[in-house]
Parts: C-alpha cells; sequence; structure tokens
C-alpha cells in the first residue's frame, strides 16, 4: 500500500526528538486534562447517585449531559470565530477559549460536589444542571484543544501529538474513575452506608486535579510559537522526559493490585531500559542550571527505585503501597521542570501573533449566541418533556402551591406515556424490544435536531441574526471540506470516518459484562484490564505515532484495521476456553489495547489531515462526532446479540458462550469493509494528489 505523498522517511533520531518536543509534551497534559471530566458525568456519577438511593430510571437520565459531546461541531464555529473580551488579547484565541472552559469545568465539578442527590426533589434537578453545565464546558475544551492539537505542527507529525494527546487522556480517564471511586471508598461511602461527605471531598478532589489543565494553559504559547520552535533539545530536558515516562509505569505498578508474572516481566523491562537510557543522558549533560537540576532529580528516582526493588524483595520491612506518595512527589517535580522548561525555551522564540479583528458587530454577535442558546434550549427541552423527567417536577414545591403549574406539569406528563405506549406497540410488532428502543430513540433525536434547526432558520429569516454570519460560520465548513476533496471522494472519507472504529467500540461496549460473566473478579478486571490494559494503550499509541512518521498514515491505519479484526478473534478464543484465566486475558488485553492505540494515533492523525486550517475547530469536531455515531448505536443493542445465540431457557448470559463467540465473531467480520474503505481512499486520494502527508 502507498501512502499518499512519498515524502522521504525520517531518520529514527528525529522521530525521537519530535516526540520530546515541549508541544508534545503540551498535548500530554491537555489530553489528562480532557480526559478528567468524562468519567464524573458516567460511572462515577452513576456510582455516587445509586449510592445516594436515586432510582435507576433518574440515574441514566444524566448520561444525557454527555450529549454535548456528540453535537460539539454545533457551537465549535463560535470557538473558531468569536473572541473573548479581555482574555484574548492577553491569551490569543485558542488559551482564551481553553481557560475559559477549563475555568468552568472546575466551577461545574464544585457545583456539583456541593449537592447532595439523597435529599432528591429540587437537589436532583440542580444536580442535572450543574452535570449538563460540566458536559457542555467539557465538550468545549475537547474542540480548543484538537484544534490547538492540529495547528501546533506540521501535518506529517500529527500522529506524534495524537498518540501522546491518547496516552495523557487515558490517564486522566483512570484518575477521575479509579480515582474518585477510591477516595470516596475510603470516606467511608458504601451503597448500604452512604457518606455525603467522601463523595464531596472526591469530586472537589476531581476539580483540584483540574487545575492541571489551567496551569498548562497558562504555560504553553499559542501554536504559532510552539510550531516554530526548533527540535534542538537540552539533555537534562530529555533525561526529565524518559524519568516522566518511567515514573507513570512504577505508578500503574504500585497501584495495581494484581500482579502475575507477565506483568512484573514487562515493568522489569522498562526498568532495565530506563536505566540503560538514563545513564547515556547523564553521561552527555552540560553544566546548565536545568541540567544540574534534571541530574538531582534522577539521582533521587534512581534511589527510590532502588528502594522499591528492596522492598518488593523483602529486603526492608515496609508496605510497598506507600510508596506511591513518593512516586507522587517526583512527578510533580518533573512536571514543575517541563513547565519552566517550556517557558524558558518559548521566550526564545519571536513571533509576531496576528491580532484577531471582529468582523461583526456586538449587536451580531449578541443576535448569534441567542440564537444558538434558543436552539440549545429546545433541544434540550424536547428530550426532557419526552422522558420520565418530567415526573420530577411534581416534586417541585410550587406543583403542590398552583393550580396552573399543576396542570401544565400533568398535561406535559401525558407525552412520555403516550411514547411508553408507542414503544410498547412496537415491541409487540416487531418482537425485539431493543429495536423498538431504537426507532422512539432515533425519532427523538431527529425530532430534537429538527426543532433546534427550526428555530435556527425562523431567527435567520426574522432578520434577528446575521445571514452571511450563519453562512460563514456553519455552511462554509462544510462547503469547503467538499470542494477540497470532491462530492464522491467526500462521502468516501466520510463513510470511512464513520466506519473505522466500529469494530473495537462495538465490542468494547459489552467487554466488562463479558468479562464478569467469564468468572473474573472485579479487582482482575481493574488489575488487568483497566491498569495494564492503560499502558498497553498508551505503548500502543506511541508506537502508532512512531510508525505513522515513519512509513505514513494511511500505511499505519490500514495496519491498525487488520490488526483489529485479527485481536478481536483472540476474543472468540477466551469465550472458547470459558474459564477465568489471568494470564490469557493478559495476553489478549496486550494485543487488543496495543492494537487500540496504534490505530487511534493513526487515525486521529489522519482526521487531523483532512481539515482546512481556516475551520480546524469545527470541521475536526463534525469528523470526532461521526465516528463515535453508528459504533455506540449498534453496541447499544450488544447485549440482545449474544442473547440472540443463547437457547431460550438459558436465563444467564453466564451460562451462554457460544452467544460471545457469535457476536465477537461478527465483530471482526464488521472490521473487514474497513480495509476496503482504507485501501479505495488512499488510491482517491493519491490518484487526485492530495497532499495528505504521512
Amino acid at each position: 500500500m502507498t501512502s499518499t505523498s512519498e515524502n522521504p522517511r525520517k531518520a529514527w533520531r528525529d522521530i525521537g526528538m519530535e516526540y520530546f518536543h515541549p508541544r508534545v509534551m503540551a498535548m500530554l497534559f491537555l489530553g489528562f486534562s480532557a480526559g478528567v471530566p468524562i468519567l464524573l458525568i458516567f460511572s462515577s456519577l452513576g456510582l455516587w447517585l445509586r449510592e445516594a438511593g436515586v432510582d435507576r430510571s433518574t440515574v441514566t437520565m444524566f448520561s444525557w449531559a454527555a450529549l454535548p459531546y456528540s453535537f460539539k461541531f454545533i457551537w465549535a464555529p463560535l470557538v473558531d470565530r468569536i473572541s473573548i473580551p479581555l482574555l484574548t488579547p492577553m491569551l490569543g484565541r485558542r488559551r482564551a477559549w481553553l481557560l475559559i472552559s477549563q475555568l468552568l469545568i472546575i466551577t461545574a465539578i464544585l457545583w456539583m460536589a456541593f449537592i447532595d442527590p439523597s435529599v432528591g426533589g429540587s437537589a436532583l434537578i440542580i444536580m442535572a444542571s450543574a452535570t449538563l453545565l460540566l458536559g457542555f464546558s467539557s465538550a468545549t475544551q475537547d474542540i480548543v484543544i484538537d484544534a490547538y492539537r492540529i495547528e501546533v505542527t506540521n501535518p506529517e507529525v500529527q500522529a506524534v501529538t495524537s498518540s501522546t494527546y491518547i496516552a495523557g487522556y487515558r490517564i486522566g480517564m483512570i484518575v477521575a474513575g479509579a480515582g474518585a471511586l477510591f477516595l470516596a471508598s475510603f470516606g467511608g461511602s458504601t451503597t448500604n452506608n452512604y457518606q455525603y461527605g467522601a463523595w464531596l471531598w472526591a469530586y472537589q478532589a476531581m476539580a483540584l486535579v483540574m487545575v492541571i489543565g489551567v496551569i498548562t494553559t497558562l504555560v504553553i504559547p499559542e501554536p504559532t510559537k510552539f510550531k516554530q520552535m526548533s527540535l534542538k533539545l537540552s539533555m537534562g530536558y530529555l533525561l526529565i522526559v524518559v524519568m516522566l515516562i518511567f515514573i507513570a509505569n512504577e505508578l500503574a505498578y504500585v497501584l495495581s493490585d494484581s500482579h502475575n508474572s507477565y506483568y512484573s516481566n514487562f515493568v522489569w523491562f522498562v526498568r532495565v531500559l530506563f536505566l540503560t537510557v538514563g545513564f547515556v543522558l547523564v553521561n552527555r549533560l552540560s553544566k546548565t542550571r536545568f541540567d544540574h537540576l534534571a541530574l538531582a532529580i534522577w539521582a533521587i528516582l534512581v534511589l527510590l527505585l532502588l528502594g522499591t526493588i528492596m522492598i518488593q524483595n523483602n529486603f526492608i520491612d515496609y508496605n510497598v503501597s506507600n510508596l506511591h506518595w513518593y512516586w507522587v512527589a517526583i512527578l510533580l517535580a518533573v512536571i514543575t521542570y517541563i513547565a519552566f522548561y517550556i517557558r524558558h525555551r518559548v521566550a526564545d522564540v519571536q513571533v509576531k501573533e496576528a491580532l484577531v479583528e471582529s468582523e461583526y458587530s456586538t449587536v451580531d454577535y449578541v443576535g448569534f449566541f441567542a440564537m444558538f442558546k434558543l436552539a440549545l434550549f429546545g433541544f434540550i427541552a424536547l428530550y426532557f418533556f419526552t422522558s420520565d423527567g418530567v415526573s420530577l417536577l411534581m416534586n417541585w414545591e410550587v406543583y403542590k402551591t398552583s393550580s396552573l403549574f399543576a396542570s401544565v406539569v400533568n398535561s406535559l406528563s401525558m407525552i412520555p406515556e403516550s411514547i411508553g405506549h408507542f414503544k410498547d406497540y412496537m415491541t409487540e410488532l416487531s418482537g425485539n424490544k431493543s429495536l423498538s428502543s431504537f426507532v422512539v430513540g432515533t425519532l427523538r433525536l431527529l425530532t430534537a435536531l429538527g426543532i433546534a434547526v427550526g428555530i435556527g432558520y425562523m431567527m435567520t429569516k426574522s432578520r434577528w441574526v446575521n445571514t452571511e454570519m450563519v453562512d460563514k460560520t456553519y455552511v462554509a465548513p462544510i462547503r469547503d471540506f467538499f470542494i477540497r476533496f470532491g462530492v464522491s471522494l467526500a462521502v468516501l472519507l466520510l463513510a470511512l470516518i464513520g466506519l473505522y472504529r466500529i469494530s473495537d467500540i462495538v465490542l468494547g461496549v459489552i467487554a466488562n459484562v463479558f468479562y464478569q460473566d467469564l468468572g473474573f473478579t472485579k479487582v482482575q478486571i481493574a488489575s488487568i484490564v483497566k491498569t495494564f490494559g492503560l499502558v498497553m494503550t498508551i505503548a500502543g499509541g506511541f508506537l502508532g505515532g512512531i510508525l505513522a512518521l515513519r512509513y505514513g498514515v494511511m500505511r499505519i491505519l490500514f495496519l491498525g484495521a487488520v490488526l483489529t479484526v485479527l485481536t478481536n478473534l483472540l476474543f472468540v478464543m477466551l469465550a472458547k476456553m470459558n474459564v477465568a484465566d489471568p494470564d490469557m486475558l493478559y495476553l489478549v488485553i496486550s494485543a487488543d489495547n496495543l492494537t487500540a492505540g496504534l490505530a487511534s494515533a493513526a487515525f486521529i492523525a489522519f482526521l487531523s489531515s483532512l481539515t482546512n486550517i481556516k475551520f480546524t475547530a469545527v470541521q475536526y469536531a463534525i469528523f470526532s462526532s461521526l465516528m463515535s455515531l453508528l459504533p455506540k448505536v449498534i453496541g447499544g443493542s450488544s447485549g440482545s446479540i449474544v442473547d440472540s445465540f443463547c437457547p431460550k431457557d438459558v436465563g444467564a448470559l453466564s451460562h451462554c458462550m457460544v452467544g460471545y463467540e457469535n457476536f465477537f465473531l461478527i465483530a471482526s467480520v464488521m472490521g473487514i469493509p474497513v480495509l476496503l474503505l482504507v485501501w479505495i481512499a488512499n488510491k482517491h486520494l493519491t490518484l487526485a494528489k492530495f497532499e495528505l502527508k504521512n
């Protein structure tokens, strides 16, 4: 398979310098900032609400707060075109939006922390509002970070920034997921003994963690300066980056509850590699203050490593789990070093930043923002009033005191009842509850989108909004994509975007259920799938970035699709074994997560290369929303697909591994058309002589 643009291959040394560049390290921390909020909406919040006694139907309603992630392309143009008073002149366009979104995220998390959902009634409404603010501000942060990542470097090295961003994102998810649950458990909150104070402390801690993102935003420059920064780096800085990677691996190992020989051998391999590379760099240090400081941190780290090894081999009587605080302290020292080094290097780069001039009047921007808010309100209102959320209004005090309000609420409550009757009718007609739920959900989504578009259309026609502004903001980015690639190739690329991740996302939806049904404990799943799996995903991301930079994005995109099909077949083997074998699970997770990281790095680089620098935020937001839409829809029916292959008299999935075997086989087959799409897309891009570099 040929690459879309045959450039001279980069030397391995140059590839290494790209990975160590400060702009790539910045993407690690921005990725971390992006990964923290998502699980505070999903898994962590769901467990909190259940411990507080909130019923399941209400808990699932809170997942709607994540809808902004799927529809962030709607307000992405605002991020591309609107300046923030005071902040934009001070920080620049991207950093101003980053800071605002991060401060809103911290505000939303703290707002959620100070609400006790066990009170019920209006407290749940307020909690839902805070959660929605978290989803909206977090999705906005994603828009800005994606745009920053694309603009901060050249297209040929997008795979490098993409893989580092993925690593940071995964680490952030682990901190927000496992970290928040650990803090809540440490505070004494359980299903049978709910303690609001424990969850208050957990969410306050997560708000504090987000300060890392704020500090990163204040430390880094606008993309132009980073892009002009040379690849010449000090040996002390390189040593610090090597230490950062090593500390992350040691922390994962210390915090893991289950170590088998497979994982232990991997950790020892990393230790030997770290010491070898470290000593080579130490011998090349210069006499600058930055290199002296790096040498001091290195010496402390080596002593801590030796102490850890002695404790693990029982030469010293000490609880090894207490060592994570020492590793965290060293980690903070390393991060501080990187921050000061970036500021030092940025000061040497002289770039004249272009002033962001407003094309439209203040009245135009106010009208445009009002249109967006009303359209968003219409979208949310339809979802709320067509669900059981209407029943929450009956708990308000005004419902009991005002007959007018009560009559309105009672009338609105008939809407979800009618929808429920229609769903029951569809279930009887089709005999498939999942299918009827999918049809009803799709109709609700399309209706909500129709209302939002209708509000925007009416406000445009009524001249409340500048028509030219709407065209440049929403229509121009889409028109640009189809003009640059042509209609047929653009449709082909959109199909590839929508289907590339379908195989692994569909499988991932039911993976945890499969592990439990196979007999693995929660501790094993957390240690092998989450902790060790995280390490493998990060390793795969770095590997994908290196290979894409060396051999081209399209080749690695094809390789990732092939490996995804093959690694999914390993799950078929695991189901056939029908026994909880940790060693086999380590093998499967190694292959699956390594492949997922590799494919994701190449795919994100591919998406980034398709964007036009004029419409970075909105075009990438559309691509990222499209890539998960169909897989998530199909993944929602994965349990029903497994059940369909089981005998009717089998009540539990754990007794029917044949259902899983067939499902995993189907998931693998889903990835085969993707191979053809990648091949055709690469061929057309090459023939059309598009410069989709590497």
